[in-house]
């Protein structure tokens, strides 16, 4: 383990001007936990080391008139940055109107100027104490606008961590009790009013809480086990109905009796609504209306592949109803017996729709709540608005940074493509799932990215960014008329950018040419997955030293392993299996040749493995880390930061470790509590940069520890040394007040008879033995 200590080479060790020595090192501070089951320890404090994250977004605090949607076509660029956000999954109005909007990944935010059209201005509700920023459902107390829960976990993202509260609109949050010897539900769908009661569905079932959300029961449902996907609040005596996943929807009557409602759909159900003493609900292809006696079904869905929200108004007058794949908006004016056309693809409103909002006081004012954002009509859906500036949600799945550039970067993100961002600005690249992107060597004007199905070629600038001038298909199917094959990863021979290596969920495949710009030609199968139930070559990594060597990590099923080439993907090794199950990504390291890292988990656990030699035994680099998942590590060159020190982005944010025994340090600060999917080393900024799913792009500088001894008479700075000690002479003061300064040196650090320190500031003294 890493030691922290005061090395004094003069006693008394420190005085104070004050006559009061203040050194403020770390520890861990373990409070009281409020829930019982100890699945996560909900309150430790991790031993973190500060550093300052700046947003690369510049413009995200700017205001801006709301503006007709233009789409996101191809070959085309704008003069305001690209306003699609991230993935809304929930909403709410207050009793005063003012609305929230909860996303799957990047927290609770409020429209802070509705209803007034001039500006758009957000405020993120949700702070750093919940441990998940996935918002599946919010509700505000409708006699107290500033007590608002969220249920954490989307039926998108998963991985709830509880449920929460807030007295004061956001400024502070607790933790939810939730019925003792549960565990938190990965989703949470929606809550209910009934009367002074509250009621959440999620995946474990429903919970009632008669608290205002403080404490919560759980209720059986005529002893039904299995998800409650919906429960909503129904007629003048508020009436409580619930959907139960597979068993058909129920209703609570005044004996506290549990009754079906016949001729009700019983398969998946999605979205139920209660408006007027009417029921409406959504299952499949199948659209339904009836009361607590009986339910009928009114039409085939008019959707290609089923609706999957509605929202009704409180005179029956006006449905909306959404759907995905291919997506859209469809209007029905007759209480759901026939829907019109789609009325959001003229207007470029983003296709996969996940709910509507409507104002309680003006059904003609409708909100989309989608995977690119929020959108609003104020006119019955006849013309919409994108109201998505100041929305910082981007789900970011990859990272790629121009080399010779300081802030030119290209950015995959989930469900509105790849992006570009050039000194701050951002430009649209193109539609679809970003995946994993690369930047041609020596060219900052091209770059490879996929999407999906579709690998992207030859980009220029144009504008502020980068758009694209050409796109194909790659086939890699081999059987005709099947599903195509989706593609996980793209990486590119550092040393040599035409040979590429293409990850997919049936096998690896290769390019030297750059994959041609003609389709289904330039890519070859040099390897297939090695399970055919479950074939899944999720990840590849090239070694930094020897670009010959590749690896590649195959999941199988409940099983996975690493596969070793030595001459570019002609022949493999056999398989070394791993230990523990849900690995995410495979890197290698630049300073050891055959040095990999393997890491995943999931929800209750993190797995960082490393190996150093493809024969050697993968020993496991968890210490000190949480519980939750790990998306990727990156290891530094030693020779770009004098010594070698390795960061990992997990479902909270980042950890630091520069340690040989694998101790790591949280260094989130002002960094968003969010899963952080991609890290990089921009060499020529020395930066790090991160690619979080649910807030965008951030950086900080990255620590550089010194190689020679450290002599100081004022301390104003972090400082990091290797190969000797810091060394604070005379006099020396700390010109940081009420703030804090790190010292780390890999022999200690010794401080003068006459060091003084202000009162306030915290000083943190850390020993390490370097990594090899």
């Amino acid at each position: 383990m890493l030691q922290r200590k005061l090395n004094c080479s003069n006693s008394p060790c420190l005085y104070s001007k004050w006559g009061l020595i203040l050194l403020l090192t770390f520890a861990y501070n373990m409070a009281s936990a409020q829930q019982q089951v100890p699945y996560y320890d909900q309150h430790r404090d991790w031993e973190q080391i500060k550093f300052n994250w700046t947003n690369l977004d510049k413009e995200i605090g700017k205001k801006f008139k709301p503006f007709r949607s233009q789409g996101a076509p191809p070959n085309i660029t704008r003069d305001y940055p690209y306003t699609y956000s991230g993935r809304a999954v929930s909403h709410a109005f207050s009793s005063s109107g003012d609305f929230y909007v909860g996303f799957s990944t990047g927290g609770l935010w409020r429209l802070d100027t509705y209803p007034q059209q001039d500006s758009l201005s957000w405020s993120l509700i949700t702070n750093n104490v919940l441990l998940s920023q996935s918002i599946g459902a919010v509700v505000i107390d409708p006699s107290n606008d500033q007590h608002i829960c969220v249920g954490t976990g989307s039926h998108e993202n998963g991985n709830g961590r509880g449920v929460y509260y807030t007295n004061d609109g956001g400024v502070t949050w607790n933790l939810s009790t939730l019925p003792l010897g549960t565990q938190p539900p990965n989703y949470c769908y929606s809550f209910a009013w009934h009367n002074t009661s509250l009621y959440l569905a999620t995946s474990n079932g429903l919970l009632l809480s008669n608290d205002k959300g403080i404490t919560w029961d759980s209720v059986r449902i005529n002893d039904i086990k299995g998800s409650v996907t919906d429960v909503v609040s129904f007629g003048s005596e508020s009436v409580i109905v619930a959907a139960i996943s597979g068993n058909g929807v129920y209703w609570l009557n005044q004996r506290g009796q549990w009754m079906m409602i016949k001729n009700g759909p019983t398969d998946w159900l999605i979205d139920i609504e209660c408006s007027n003493n009417k029921i409406y609900a959504l299952a499949g292809t199948d659209f339904y209306s009836g009361n607590t006696t009986s339910m009928s079904r009114l039409i085939d869905n008019t959707a290609p592949n089923g609706f999957n929200t509605l929202k009704v108004s409180s005179d029956n007058s006006v449905i909306y109803a959404g759907y995905a794949s291919p997506g859209g908006i469809r209007k029905s004016i007759d209480q759901g017996i026939t829907f019109g056309s789609d009325i959001s693809g003229s207007q470029n409103v983003h296709v996969d729709q996940r709910g509507f909002a409507m104002d309680p006081n003006n059904k003609n004012n409708v909100f989309a709540i989608c995977d690119g954002g929020v959108y609003r009509s104020k006119d019955a859906g006849n013309t919409w608005y994108n109201l998505n500036i100041g929305l910082q949600t981007f789900q970011c799945t990859d990272l790629a940074s121009y080399s010779g550039a300081q802030q030119r970067l290209y950015v995959g993100q989930q469900d509105n493509g790849s992006q570009s961002i050039v000194d701050g600005l951002w430009t649209i690249g193109g539609g679809g799932d970003g995946s994993s992107n690369g930047f041609k060597l020596g060219d900052s004007l091209s770059v490879y990215d996929i999407r999906s199905a579709v690998v992207n070629l030859t980009l220029s600038e144009t504008g502020r960014g980068i758009v694209y001038k050409g796109t194909y298909n790659v086939n890699i199917n081999p059987t005709p008329g099947q599903p195509w094959t989706y593609l996980n990863s793209l990486v590119l021979n550092p040393k040599n950018t035409n040979v590429q290596y293409l990850s997919t969920d049936n096998g690896l495949y290769k390019t030297t040419n750059g994959g041609s710009s003609s389709p289904n030609t330039g890519w070859s199968v040099v390897q297939t997955a090695k399970n055919p139930r479950i074939p899944y070559v999720s990840y590849v990594a090239i070694d930094y030293l020897d670009t010959a060597k590749v690896y590649y990590l195959n999941n199988g099923r409940r099983s996975f392993s690493v596969y070793k080439s030595n001459n570019s993907g002609d022949n493999w090794s056999d398989p070394f299996p791993l230990t523990g199950q849900g690995y995410f990504s495979i890197v290698s390291s630049p300073n050891k040749l055959g040095r990999t890292f393997a890491v995943g988990g999931n929800k209750d656990s993190a797995i960082v493995m490393m190996s150093n030699d493809y024969s050697a035994p993968y020993n496991e680099l968890n210490s000190e880390l949480p519980p939750m998942q790990v998306f990727n590590i990156i290891e530094t060159k030693k020779s770009s930061t004098g010594t070698i020190q390795r960061f990992i982005g997990n479902e909270m944010g980042i950890y630091w470790s520069f340690g040989d025994k694998g101790k790591w340090y949280k260094i989130n600060n002002n960094l968003p509590n969010v899963q952080v999917r991609k890290l990089e080393f921009h060499d020529l900024t020395k930066s790090l940069r991160i690619a979080t799913y649910g807030r965008g792009v951030w950086q900080i500088p990255c620590p550089i520890f010194r190689t020679t001894p450290i002599s100081l008479n004022e301390l104003s700075e972090n400082l990091y040394c290797t190969t000797e000690s810091i060394s604070i002479e005379d006099s020396t003061t700390v010109s940081k007040p009420n703030q804090e300064t790190t010292l780390i040196a890999q022999k200690g650090v010794s401080f003068s008879k006459g060091f003084s320190i202000d009162k306030g500031t915290k000083l943190s003294v850390f020993t390490f033995k370097e990594i090899e």
